[in-house]
């Protein structure tokens, strides 16, 4: 039962249908489309209120991270003597729910930026309690897999990224950046706001009992 709540609670709170980087390689070499300005006005309106961005051309752009394999590890200056593999930290609490793209020590909480199917999520882990917010970007944003040391700031949330133009194919579909260099900043308190992964587990379980 536990792993079907799991399984069921975004798609009772979010019904995002593929509102997510699934982990595949997108970037179209050689066979790009150009996005027209309707789509991309119409990315840019439906990006979320509580998700701020700004142009930092000294980010690396979608297409390079697209090709890339490689994910941030966490500086071993913030690493903490109870938490020496900050991986192993959060599997203990989630298993093997997540992808891991960064981590990083704040205060007294270990934090990770980390996706699944159904999207990303800032994972605290706070006096061994562990918390999973979703974050609440929209389908067309692409967070890149390569982040920048101390992602949480000033209670802030930076990310680099891209807003992604999506083109459905009959085999695969295509994506090209619409917006790119982008950082995107979000309050923490916003992102709290939103019912976490155990609030929602003990409300369906109610639900479902």
């Amino acid at each position: 039962m536990k792993s079907l709540l799991v399984l069921l609670f975004p798609v009772y709170l979010f019904s995002q249908e593929q509102c997510f980087d699934d982990g595949e390689k997108h970037y179209p070499a050689g066979d790009s489309f150009s996005p027209t300005s309707e789509m991309t006005e119409f990315i840019l309106m439906n990006n979320p209120k509580h998700i701020k961005y700004k142009e930092n051309k000294g980010n690396i752009s979608y297409e390079q991270d697209e090709t890339s394999d490689e994910y941030s590890p966490m500086p071993q200056d913030q690493k903490m003597p109870e938490h020496n593999n900050p991986f192993t930290a959060f599997q203990t609490y989630f298993q093997n729910q997540f992808r891991y793209i960064r981590f990083q020590q704040a205060g007294k909480s270990l934090y990770a930026v980390a996706v699944n199917q159904f999207g990303q999520w800032l994972l605290e882990i706070k006096d061994r309690k562990p918390k999973a917010y979703y974050i609440g970007f929209s389908k067309n944003t692409y967070i890149n897999h390569i982040q920048k040391d101390g992602f949480i700031k000033d209670n802030t949330l930076f990310l680099d990224g891209s807003f992604i133009g999506i083109k459905k194919g009959i085999r695969f579909d295509k994506w090209t950046a619409v917006k790119d260099f982008l950082t995107f900043e979000i309050n923490l308190d916003d992102i709290k706001k939103i019912p976490t992964m155990t609030d929602t587990m003990i409300f369906l379980k109610f639900w479902f009992s």
